[in-house]
């Protein structure tokens, strides 16, 4: 650590605070449940940030969601300086703290080096399908749907079912959703993705099929940047997971990506949730992707 360093100190700030260095990233700061770290210089600038989800979506953990050292500042320990703010903060609270890096990170050596020196333990992989939203991946959507999904979409139809998007349905559906009433896969928290904990929770883009009031399968989706969106989650209710619900949330959500601004989709997918990962491979399987892949590491 440079004798700079030594005079510095981490602080939190509220929700509204605004700089240079978080200008970019403000989108991501929307909810209380957030703590943010900076770190400044002997001259009182603010050199670097972390922001630290106070509530994981899954287990005992908090999630360091982001870090970041500006031009410059790095290779001075400021980076440490944060990352062990965000650590002994999780400490405090008696919780492990969780860490996503993504494979084409343009500082991924050094964070690898920062979690190793840590110990950290990698937990999942997550993969990440994208394809662009253009005349050809449109084409090769339709084509899909006039041979099957159509006819398909129909059957569930006429057999009650029903489809809305979480903008619409009623508050009594998405209650039973954010509960977990109908015995949807526990590891996966809609709540915490409603809640925008993996990025702006875009209600309009998330649909819900159900039948006679009960949750069947449902697609939640965030906003990535202004002209990509992600589906976080793909998941249907245990008691309808071989009913084929969950086809109707997905044209849903197709029909609505290819109609509106966005030109880029991706598939955000658990190592670990093969009945996703196997849904994606089933529906799109005419669509070309690229494969972008996310390490989850966690330190004790």
């Amino acid at each position: 650590m440079t004798e700079s360093v030594k005079y510095c100190y981490y602080q939190t700030i509220s929700q509204n605070f605004k700089n240079n260095a978080l200008n970019y990233f403000a989108a991501l700061v929307r909810h209380p449940e957030e703590q943010i770290f900076v770190v400044r210089n002997t001259q009182e600038e603010i050199v670097g940030c972390a922001i630290l989800l106070l509530q994981n979506l899954v287990g005992n953990s908090i999630e360091l969601s982001y870090i970041f050292v500006k031009d410059g500042n790095r290779s001075k320990g400021y980076g440490n300086l944060l990352f062990d703010a965000a650590l002994n903060w999780a400490h405090k609270l008696g919780k492990s703290l969780t860490f996503r890096l993504q494979d084409i990170n343009n500082y991924k050596n050094i964070l690898l080096h920062m979690l190793e020196k840590r110990s950290a333990k990698l937990i999942d992989m997550v993969c990440v399908y994208q394809h662009s939203v253009n005349d050809q991946s449109r084409a090769q959507w339709q084509e899909v749907t006039d041979k099957s999904f159509s006819k398909i979409r129909n059957l569930l139809l006429a057999q009650g079912f029903e489809c809305k998007s979480f903008e619409s349905a009623e508050p009594a559906i998405l209650d039973k959703i954010y509960k977990n009433n109908n015995n949807f896969d526990k590891k996966y928290d809609a709540a915490g993705i409603a809640k925008g904990h993996m990025g702006i929770f875009l209600p309009s883009y998330s649909f819900v099929s159900y039948k006679n009031g009960e949750p069947a399968a449902i697609v939640m989706t965030t906003e990535s940047c202004e002209e990509s969106a992600v589906v976080q989650l793909i998941s249907a209710a245990k008691n309808y997971e071989k009913s084929g619900a969950v086809l109707i949330s997905i044209m849903s959500l197709m029909e609505k990506i290819f109609n509106f601004k966005y030109k880029k989709i991706g598939y955000c997918v658990s190592s670990d949730n093969n009945k996703m990962l196997k849904t994606i491979r089933d529906t799109f399987l005419n669509i070309e992707y690229l494969e972008i892949k996310q390490f989850k590491y966690l330190i004790s």
